[in-house]
């Protein structure tokens, strides 16, 4: 197995067609949801957590039960080229990278300490 440099994930994301996020009973959120909707890339995920309530909200893609492999499997063979251009919606893709963008994340700690230095 070979690392892949920060630098170079993006174009991996490019190629794809689609981006498998199958964490098992992961709770929080993974980078691979904005990595997709920053390229457009639709997500088949796990159900579970924020990961599936985030594809949901956002529709990102499709959300399955990773613990179970015949759902990985259905998840994937519903997955066809003409298909593609059709899950998930790109708008929402769009406004979920840029609601998450480091620039975002930035401007919302910056705001909060300046607002809490004015009403000190």
């Amino acid at each position: 197995m070979k690392f892949v440099p920060d630098a170079d994930v993006s174009a991996y994301f490019q190629l794809a067609d689609i981006v498998l996020a199958s964490y098992q009973h992961h709770v929080s959120i993974s980078g691979i949801l904005l990595q997709a909707a920053t390229t457009g890339k639709p997500v088949l995920s796990s159900n579970y957590g924020l990961m599936g309530e985030l594809v949901n909200r956002y529709q990102l893609g499709l959300v399955i039960d990773s613990t179970q492999p015949t759902a990985i499997t259905q998840g994937l063979e519903a997955v066809t080229p003409t298909s593609l251009d059709s899950l998930g919606n790109r708008t929402q893709m769009k406004a979920f990278a840029e609601q998450n963008s480091a620039t975002q994340f930035a401007q919302v700690i910056f705001d909060s300490i300046l607002s809490t230095k004015h009403s000190s």
